[in-house]
């Protein structure tokens, strides 16, 4: 019940925050809220996927330092796009890069 109530307000406080910050650049409000939606859904989308999996497979014991590498990777790529934009923006494409290629390497196995 709590991740559900979690996906609708951490979505929405996002859209929120994105477009509170429409006067640094030339974007319309709507794309702002729009991008928000995007970015912090698809975060939360990410977790909803990731904890069950960490769940199943270590029987609950990786939970901890799943939920303290989100938090620590959270906390660090915000305050880069506080203080350094155009790094938090590279660092943010390299996490991409690096998540996609486990990804393709974990689906390429079979679970037996």
């Amino acid at each position: 019940m709590l991740h559900l109530v979690g996906s609708v307000v951490n979505t929405a406080a996002g859209a929120i925050l994105f477009a509170s910050q429409t006067g640094v650049a030339d974007i319309p409000p709507a794309l702002s809220l729009a991008l928000g939606v995007i970015v912090a859904g698809g975060v939360h989308a990410t977790r909803t996927v990731v904890r069950p999996v960490a769940t199943a497979t270590t029987g609950g014991l990786a939970n901890p330092v799943v939920s303290s590498a989100e938090d620590g990777l959270s906390l660090g790529v915000s305050l880069l796009a506080v203080f350094v934009p155009v790094l938090a923006v590279v660092l943010l494409v390299v996490i991409l890069f690096l998540a996609a290629r486990l990804w393709r390497r974990l689906r390429g196995r079979r679970l037996i």
